[in-house]
Order: structure tokens, then sequence, then C-alpha cells
């Protein structure tokens, strides 16, 4: 019986056949290696979804009062997830209708803010940093809490 290889050449041995097992036995088992990374990566994801999670993961901004919204930024500038221009200046804004940093410090949502708690309405708020996929996710949150901030102005 002949059988062709990829090559084109004839074989003519019975040992062609082990070969394109052993190839597919390899790549499974390899595929199945990486597993445990990707449903560590899907738990990481999960996680950062949570009950306030929009869409993409994203928790929805919209609903981090002026306050909170002031500490977060202090937060993604100072943990380099924005750089200080806008941010430092959007946040100094907020901060000076709250009454100045004495008066913000008073406020829960500020604290919790500086603590990398975003508000995201009805009791519940979206913890920032991490590492992997956790950064970027807050990387992307900053930038949101920065635009939504900037509606306040």
């Amino acid at each position: 019986m002949r059988q062709s290889i990829d090559d084109g050449r004839a074989c003519t041995h019975g040992w062609c056949r082990g070969i394109g097992r052993f190839a597919v036995s390899a790549a499974m088992l390899a595929q199945l290696a990486s597993m445990p990374a990707v449903a560590q990566s899907l738990n990481d994801l999960t996680g950062l979804l949570g009950k306030s999670g929009g869409g993409l993961g994203l928790p929805m901004v919209d609903q981090a009062g002026p306050a909170n919204v002031a500490g977060v930024l202090e937060y993604c500038v100072k943990n380099n997830y924005l750089g200080g221009g806008d941010a430092a200046s959007v946040q100094q804004s907020l901060l000076g209708k709250l009454g100045g940093t004495e008066e913000a410090e008073k406020d829960p949502g500020y604290e919790a803010g500086l603590g990398g708690l975003l508000d995201t309405g009805g009791g519940d708020t979206f913890s920032l940093g991490g590492a992997g996929l956790q950064e970027t996710v807050t990387e992307q949150v900053c930038d949101l809490v920065l635009e939504h901030g900037q509606s306040f102005l």
C-alpha cells in the first residue's frame, strides 16, 4: 500500500502513519498544557466583570460622584495608570469644587477613591490595580474616570 507524504514522496512504510499520529498527539498535548493559563485568564476576566461589569469587563463609571472621581484620579496618577497633566488638572478642579482637599478628605467617596475603589452605584465598588489583565482594565477605567471627571467641570 502506497501513501503520499507532505513533500510529495511516496511512503511505502507503515511508519508514515505513526509520524502523523505522533504529530497530532504532540499538538494536542501542547494545547492541553496551555489550558491552565487560559483558565486563569478567564478567571481573571470573570473576576473583573463582577457585579458592576460593563459589556467588556469595564465598570460603569457614571455613578461615581465628584469626590470619588477626584480620589480615583489621584490614585491613577500616583500609580502611573494616567499621566499627570490632564488628570491632575481635572483632579485639582474637582477638589476646588468640593471646597479643597480638607473638605474632600471628609468624604468617604474621596477616601475610597484614594485607595483605588471606584463607586459604581448601589453600594458597589470596583477595585482598581493588579497585574496582567487587571492592569490593562485599570488603565482603561482610569481613562473613563478622567472623561467622567471632565463632565463635572
